[in-house]
């Protein structure tokens, strides 16, 4: 199971279909609209094992260990929160997320703010992050965080 938790239109659950075929894809988002635009993508994209709800990303209809990865792209905390606000944000994230992923499974999280997730995911007991790579994402450079679960 691959799941994006803040999946938007379910570009990263496109992208994932497209690079490595058939595969248990969920996706979750708080926003009606975006949920709606991701289904009719993915199924325009013929991902018949996708699937794609609405919902909050720190308490997810899952159950504990039931996925294998988790890939998200996550608030930046410039254009519609603040660096505050995402510590905040990426400590009840790391939270769930822990809780749903399997042990020894994998998070490719990307992220402009590095200190706030060294605070969260990096201090989480259980998780490690395994590698980061600095990247330049449309002019805004990000950091892509590799972690596992022990």
């Amino acid at each position: 199971v691959v799941l994006d938790p803040m999946c938007g239109v379910g570009t990263i659950l496109y992208e994932y279909a497209a690079a490595h075929g058939e595969a248990s894809l969920a996706g979750v988002d708080i926003d009606a609209d975006a949920v709606h635009v991701a289904q009719e993508n993915l199924a325009r994209a013929k991902c018949p094992a996708a699937r794609v709800t609405e919902g909050d990303a720190t308490k997810l209809a899952m159950d504990d260990g039931s996925v294998d990865r988790i890939l998200c792209n996550l608030p930046f905390g410039k254009k519609y929160s603040s660096e505050a606000e995402n510590v905040r944000l990426y400590r009840a994230l790391s939270r769930e997320w822990a809780r749903v992923l399997k042990p020894e499974g994998a998070m490719a999280l990307l992220t402009s703010d590095a200190a706030a997730f060294r605070q969260t995911f990096g201090a989480m007991p259980g998780l490690k992050c395994q590698a980061e790579a600095r990247v330049d994402v449309l002019g805004i450079w990000a950091d892509l965080m590799v972690v596992t679960k022990r």
